[in-house]
């Protein structure tokens, strides 16, 4: 299956270059140009990854991301907006976007972290290029299995799953328990004259 891509754009100038873009790329790809419509959709199908704008005409992109996060939505979220002052783009981040690019932007850098995001959200054991470059080889890309958020991976990068399969926000282990320290083992003071 191809990667699923939903833009949410109310500027036509910005979304059919980017849409055509997207489409050429070999993402299959959905538009909106209002938030609660891409809400509705987000709930009701697979999205493996949100480019949203932040000025809609009828709610707030970040209302959108907001939501869409509290529905439980684990694909990648690239907010494409004209704020640019860095407590926009932290407020963004803040709000569960996992990447922020000022307009005006490349399309060939969106393109870059759209691959980068959707690889980082690959199933585990499937090739990030796979979902990263729609089809490729005559391979299907998987839609979003998981997402890399700080409750997904434990700080030492690896997954944290709960005995169902499912995220956990548990810390992540030691690859080998650390042997116990006993009185034996403690170093103690020396006694004796010291040499050299």
């Amino acid at each position: 299956m191809v990667a699923q891509v939903l833009v949410v754009e109310d500027d036509d100038k910005i979304a059919a270059p980017l849409v055509r873009t997207l489409e050429r790329e070999g993402y299959e790809v959905r538009r909106f140009a209002e938030g609660l419509p891409a809400l509705e959709a987000i709930g009701n199908s697979t999205v493996d990854l949100l480019l949203l704008d932040l000025g809609l005409p009828d709610i707030d992109g970040l209302d959108v991301c907001r939501r869409a996060r509290d529905n439980g939505f684990l694909g990648g979220i690239i907010i494409l907006t004209a704020r640019d002052g860095e407590l926009d783009r932290v407020v963004g981040l803040d709000v569960g976007a996992d990447d922020y690019l000022a307009k005006p932007f490349g399309l060939a850098e969106l393109l870059a972290r759209a691959r980068a995001l959707l690889r980082r959200s690959a199933a585990p054991g499937v090739q990030g290029d796979q979902v990263a470059q729609g089809t490729s080889a005559g391979q299907s890309a998987p839609t979003t299995a998981a997402r890399s958020t700080p409750t997904a991976y434990g700080a030492c990068g690896r997954r944290a799953s709960s005995p169902s399969g499912s995220p956990s926000s548990a810390p992540c282990a030691p690859a080998s328990p650390a042997p116990p320290v006993t009185s034996s083992s403690r170093p103690g003071p020396r006694s004796g004259p010291r040499t050299g």
